[in-house]
């Protein structure tokens, strides 16, 4: 699997996981990726391509890439990809 792909992959994951914390009234998450580095997240575009490996190796291993992930991750890839935004 590509580098773009597997950001594809960890991108609809993330984006999931918020949709489900907004709608349980959760902010915590969110609340991290846009606070950014000082929080300690750091976005995929950022990771070296060794990161980006090890972050997808921990999701399969965690189950989080089921078939929802993987159709949103499809969606993704079509339109980021296509505009070079991952390297």
């Amino acid at each position: 699997m590509t580098r773009p792909e597997k950001v594809a992959m960890l991108m609809a994951w993330d984006i999931l996981e918020i949709k489900n914390e907004l709608a349980k009234g959760e902010y915590d998450y969110i609340t991290t990726i846009l606070l950014g580095k000082q929080d300690g997240w750091v976005s995929y575009g950022d990771l070296t391509d060794e990161e980006i490996d090890l972050n997808f190796k921990e999701a399969l291993e965690d189950n989080r890439l089921d078939d929802e992930v993987q159709e949103l991750a499809k969606k993704l890839s079509d339109t980021f990809i296509k505009a070079s935004l991952v390297r």
